[in-house]
Formats: C-alpha cells, sequence, structure tokens
C-alpha cells in the first residue's frame, strides 16, 4: 500500500554535510551578546534582583539586538547588501535610543502617572511598538504581527464598536 522511498546517495551526502563556520563580524557579535544576555540574568538570579527600569529594560534591549543581528530581513543571496545592513542597524541604533530613554527616564514615567505623555514619549512608545512587531515578525511571522494589530487597534477603537 505505501511505497517506501530511498534516497539517492547524493541526496544523503547533501544531508549529512554539515555548513562551514560563520565567522563574520555579525555572527561573532551575535555569538558574544548572547553570552552577555545569559550573564546578566545569571548574574541577576545569583545575587539578587535589580531595580524594575534595569532588568526589564535590558532583557528586550538584548532580545531586539539578537533579533536585528540574527534574523535578517532579507535573503540569503541579498545578506551582504549595503543597503539592508544600514536598515538593521538603524534598527538596532532606534532599540538603543528606546530602551535607553525608558532606562534612563523611568522615574519620570512613574512620577508622571495619570499625566498625558508628552510628544517624545508617545513618539518613542511608537517606535518601541514597532520595533517589538517587526522583531516578532522577523522570528515568529507574519501571523503574529497581524493578530498584535488588530488587539492594538480594539485597544484604541473598541469603544466605538457596537455593544451586545
Amino acid at each position: 500500500m505505501f511505497k517506501k522511498r530511498m534516497l539517492k546517495p547524493k541526496a544523503i551526502e547533501e544531508i549529512q554535510e554539515t555548513p562551514e563556520e560563520e565567522t563574520s563580524l555579525r555572527s561573532n557579535a551575535v555569538k558574544v551578546i548572547a553570552a552577555l544576555f545569559a550573564g546578566v540574568y545569571l548574574f541577576q538570579a545569583a545575587f539578587g534582583v535589580w531595580e524594575v527600569q534595569y532588568a526589564r529594560g535590558l532583557y528586550v534591549f538584548f532580545a531586539l539586538l539578537l533579533t536585528f543581528l540574527s534574523n535578517p530581513r532579507r535573503k540569503k543571496a541579498d545578506r551582504d547588501n549595503l543597503i539592508y545592513n544600514i536598515i538593521d542597524g538603524i534598527l538596532i541604533g532606534l532599540s538603543v535610543v528606546v530602551i535607553g530613554y525608558f532606562i534612563f527616564f523611568f522615574e519620570d514615567f512613574t512620577l508622571s502617572a495619570g499625566i498625558p505623555l508628552t510628544t517624545l514619549q508617545l513618539i518613542l512608545g511608537g517606535l518601541a511598538i514597532g520595533l517589538v512587531l517587526e522583531a516578532s515578525r522577523r522570528t515568529v511571522g507574519l501571523p503574529l504581527v497581524i493578530i498584535a494589530v488588530v488587539f492594538l487597534l480594539y485597544a484604541h477603537f473598541g469603544n466605538y464598536m457596537p455593544g451586545p
């Protein structure tokens, strides 16, 4: 009933070939940053919890940084394209700015609870949402991003929807 499929020797050799270890600057940076990421949280687990802005800010920063370095938005053929590398660099720079603002101005956030946000806070918050959505798209795919955007739209426009 079922036919047994046999692989040809050439196909077996292709499967068994291990790719050469990538030694580019990007891959070395990913290894170092991933080790720092693990080290920071192992240190925190061993010697006590840090203040919330440092723990959460560093977590999101490391996650965004590793995502933008290890999951490029392009195909393998375009990996050496300068424009795509510049876009990744801009996303990493925006991550530094947004998370840095969160960490260094956290006390302002806590003291101004209930007060309308400033224009700068709205812009940086929108950038943070955009960066997390782009990181989600690169790692999980577009369906999760679409679901998240629908929820964000519902949170903003849900009060205009008709009731039961």
